[in-house]
């Protein structure tokens, strides 16, 4: 099956449901909570990314930009998440930046 915003979405819930399940396990299940956390956040951008800018991105490096992209183009509105600067750091959406 080709990938899709659709099929990206349900694969990134899967993931966080199973980062859930870990979390709700034993101590030593914690890596695989954070592991599966990842996974889901980044199936979650893949979606976001095929639905507005019509491609994923190759390389997690690409993330930052794209999301620019995609707040720039007006289809994400930028106070309603922080954004990821290249080469590290966050900025709030009160444009404070901390590393």
């Amino acid at each position: 099956m080709m990938d899709s915003p659709e099929k990206a979405v349900a694969e990134a819930e899967a993931w966080l449901d199973g980062a859930r399940n870990a979390m709700a396990g034993e101590a030593g299940a914690l890596n695989v909570c954070c592991a599966q956390a990842i996974h889901s956040i980044i199936r979650a951008n893949d979606a976001l990314c095929m639905k507005f800018i019509g491609h994923k991105p190759t390389r997690h490096e690409d993330i930052p930009h794209l999301l620019r992209k995609m707040i720039s183009q007006g289809k994400i509105k930028p106070e309603r998440c922080g954004i990821l600067r290249e080469g590290g750091g966050r900025v709030h959406n009160d444009g404070e930046e901390t590393c």
